[in-house]
């Protein structure tokens, strides 16, 4: 029988498209032990943040693993309600597998998602369609609609307290080009991972990621002033650079990399938030003859 070492097996997890979470079964804690790519770019959370604490930290509401649910040929479905990073809620559906390292009482509980819940219940179909309206979904982040949302939401409690508001455009450079070398699916997979390394690189609870476009991505910042909002631009560019996804039609080397451009401004009551936007694309430097993490600030 072929033996496949740990740590091909986490890759293998880290790779499925759908949510997957591990929780252990000692007590009544359900400790997160492991949540894979999807999980964090469904939440927002990284999954160091999410390990090491108890699932009910993570779960607003919704169904919990019992010890009955580890009988011979029972199947159960779990609807949780998860708390993500941007201040919301998604509502997730999991299918629930015990698994065992010796005969008896389960040592884990796989959670599993299921991604063709949501078309399955009509029930809840208004408000899920609601948010569903708010995420891209190849990435799990906010689309440009969510996007327009968070800024206009940030835009006036910015404006209220007087603060700054930091906005980091990002761009995968040459995106077409690998796209014509490997395909649509391959594409896709890449911008999966590069959405979740960014997202996974915001720690403040105001901060949040978005796809803007079919190359584009952006992080909002509050209370951020440029110097902070380079740093976190040039930390996340550094961290697709160090995914080392192989690009041989690239002007900035070898591999898949970012271009961005960042802009910060105090809102006032004549300026309207698109003007945050306006100000990082302008900062955003054209693609032609970009090179590996070329950006401008403003």
């Amino acid at each position: 029988m072929l033996q496949i070492g740990k740590k091909v097996l986490i890759q293998a997890l880290d790779h499925c498209a759908a949510g997957l979470v591990i929780v252990s079964a000692a007590g009544d804690d359900l400790e997160v032990v492991y949540a894979n790519g999807a999980i964090e770019a469904l939440t927002g959370w990284d999954s160091t943040e999410l390990t090491g604490r108890a699932m009910t930290d993570w779960v607003a509401s919704g169904d919990q693993p019992s010890a009955e649910d580890a009988l011979p040929g029972r199947e159960r479905w779990l609807r949780q309600r998860w708390r993500c990073r941007d201040g919301g809620e998604r509502e997730l559906v999991f299918r629930l597998s015990a698994l065992f390292t010796r005969p008896g009482a389960p040592a884990y509980w796989l959670l599993s998602q299921d991604m063709g819940a949501d078309a399955s219940q009509p029930a809840a179909a208004g408000s899920r369609a609601g948010r569903q309206d708010h995420l891209d979904a190849h990435t799990g982040l906010l689309n440009r609609h969510g996007l327009d949302e968070l800024l206009r939401r940030d835009w006036g409690m910015a404006r209220r307290d007087q603060r700054s508001l930091a906005l980091i455009m990002f761009r995968v450079d040459a995106l077409d080009a690998y796209r014509d070398v490997f395909g649509r699916h391959a594409t896709d997979a890449t911008l999966r991972k590069i959405g979740h390394a960014i997202s996974g690189s915001l720690r403040r609870a105001g901060d949040a990621a978005a796809r803007f476009d079919a190359s584009q991505f952006a992080v909002v910042i509050g209370s951020a002033n440029v110097q902070q909002a380079l740093d976190l631009a040039e930390r996340i560019a550094a961290k697709v650079q160090d995914l080392a996804i192989h690009h041989p039609r690239t002007p900035a080397g070898r591999y898949v990399a970012l271009s961005y451009g960042v802009a910060t401004l105090v809102p006032d009551r004549q300026t309207p938030h698109a003007a945050l936007i306006d100000k990082a694309m302008a900062n955003l430097a054209p693609e032609t003859g970009a090179a590996d993490g070329e950006q401008s600030v403003g």
